[in-house]
C-alpha cells in the first residue's frame, strides 16, 4: 500500500517537472519583439531566470521602462 502511494507520489512530481519544463520552453522560444516594453522585460527576465536555472551564469537585469 505505501509503496503504492511512494510511486504514485513520484509519478505526479515527474508530471509536474514536465509540465514546468514545457511552460519554460515555451517561454525560451517566445518572439517578443512585438511586445509592449514592460511585457518584453518581464519576458526577458523570466528566461534568464530559466537559464540561471539550468545552469547558465547570467546576472540577472532588472530594467525600468518609463512609459509617459
Amino acid at each position: 500500500m505505501l509503496e503504492k502511494q511512494a510511486m504514485m507520489i513520484q509519478q505526479s512530481q515527474e508530471k509536474q517537472e514536465l509540465d514546468m519544463i514545457e511552460k519554460e520552453e515555451q517561454i525560451m522560444k517566445m518572439d517578443i519583439s512585438n511586445l509592449d516594453p514592460i511585457s518584453a522585460v518581464y519576458f526577458q527576465n523570466r528566461k534568464l531566470e530559466i537559464l540561471q536555472k539550468r545552469g547558465f551564469n547570467f546576472q540577472l537585469t532588472r530594467f525600468i521602462c518609463c512609459l509617459m
